[in-house]
């Protein structure tokens, strides 16, 4: 039960790891706490204490002199197209994480409450918040490179000549459906309806 309770804090800590592009200062060896935060403008000793913690949720191991890589900080870096590092950004950004604060006052309720905790809809607030529209449209590209293959191959397209990707961001799902079936054509929208 503590885990749950307390599960937010691991989700702020990955948010941080993947800010801080501690997977890509890792990339190449093991780096110590002062290097990372110097090159990334941080406190050495806060950046230190962060570090440790992502030692204990495993995604990065320490010598005692270093911290180096590990597999699942690898899914962070920002070069890999199939990184999860927007998805953790977006996440924990203000346009998802202040509205989750007001979860109890949805079941009260029964309204959403992204307008109570952004002063706007989700996609004006983005519209408001470049960065944060980016990583989160980064984000749902990932999550979309990761299980397009599947569902082209899945997909029964007897009788379908038209794919439409609604809330497609990059369109990368409905992309690689028209490639698989070159009869296809095909749409993304991103505007909410």
């Amino acid at each position: 039960m503590t885990q749950m309770i307390t599960g937010f804090w691991v989700t702020q800590i990955v948010r941080g790891a993947a800010m801080f592009g501690y997977a890509d200062h890792l990339r190449h060896g093991p780096a110590s706490a002062e290097a990372i935060a110097e090159a990334e403008g941080l406190d050495a000793a806060a950046t230190f204490r962060h570090l440790r913690a992502c030692v204990t949720l495993g995604l990065v191991a320490h010598d005692g002199c270093a911290f180096r890589t590990t597999p699942l900080l690898e899914t962070l870096r920002r070069d890999d197209p199939r990184s999860l590092r927007a998805l953790a950004l977006s996440q924990a950004a203000p346009g998802h994480w202040l509205s989750w604060g007001r979860f109890t006052d949805a079941l009260r309720t029964g309204e959403r409450q992204t307008v109570p905790a952004l002063g706007a809809e989700i996609f004006d607030y983005f519209a408001q918040h470049p960065t944060e529209a980016g990583d989160f449209t980064e984000a749902m590209s990932s999550l979309s490179a990761a299980v397009a293959g599947e569902v082209a191959r899945v997909l029964d397209v007897v009788g379908i000549e038209r794919v439409v990707d609604v809330g497609g961001a990059a369109g990368r799902c409905s992309s690689r459906c028209l490639r698989s079936i070159p009869a296809f054509t095909g749409q993304s929208s991103t505007s909410p309806a």
